[in-house]
């Protein structure tokens, strides 16, 4: 009898360190992960999966850019939120890569224009606005944020162009840098200084 209760706790240990030790009980109960990646990344290492739910959603997608959202010197990024348009159907989705889940809300469209010719990754992106000031910036600021989002117009004159917005938020000041997503060049630079807090 002694020895079956011992089996039985050996079994009950073994069983419970293999189900949590290997994230089974997280994937039964709460849904399968979709992809396995770390919780930061950058925006393209995972866009082909986001791709293609997207086109699951609507067979002729197309994407028009990636919301704004706080990023590390790497370029990485815990969320993205990814923008897509159904033209036929007047309805746009946001596509939102987080925790290894891709999840996809329906809104209405935007007239908008698709990201054209995207080779340069948010990584690079932050790389060069880093150069292009993002670095002198966050000395003088050294508790500033940075974000980036994806656009296909430029803010000020809504020249139609897909580029990078990067923008180095201080307290009392902001950088904007702008890296076109095809080449990586910068596009423009802009310091905003005395910011009402």
């Amino acid at each position: 009898m002694q020895r079956r209760i011992i089996a039985l706790v050996l079994v009950l240990i073994f069983c419970s360190t293999l189900l949590s030790g290997c994230g089974l009980l997280r994937k039964l109960f709460r849904g399968k992960a979709q992809t396995d990646y770390p919780y930061y990344c950058t925006a393209k290492k995972w866009f082909p999966y986001v791709e293609y739910k997207a086109k699951q959603w609507r067979p002729a997608v197309v994407f028009y850019g990636i919301s704004d959202t706080e990023v590390n010197m790497d370029g990485e990024a815990r969320r993205w939120d990814y923008l897509f348009d159904a033209p036929d159907t007047n309805k746009q989705a946001v596509i939102t890569l987080q925790g290894g889940f891709i999840s996809l809300k329906e809104e209405g469209t935007t007239a908008l224009s698709s990201v054209k010719n995207w080779q340069v990754d948010s990584s690079a992106a932050i790389l060069k606005a880093n150069d292009a000031g993002g670095r002198a910036f966050l000395e003088q600021e050294p508790k500033a944020r940075v974000y980036i989002s994806l656009v296909t117009e430029l803010p000020t004159t809504r020249q139609k162009r897909s580029v990078w917005f990067v923008k180095y938020q201080g307290g009392a000041s902001m950088l904007y840098v702008l890296v076109d997503v095809g080449s990586g060049g910068i596009v423009s630079t802009q310091l905003i200084k005395d910011q009402p807090q």
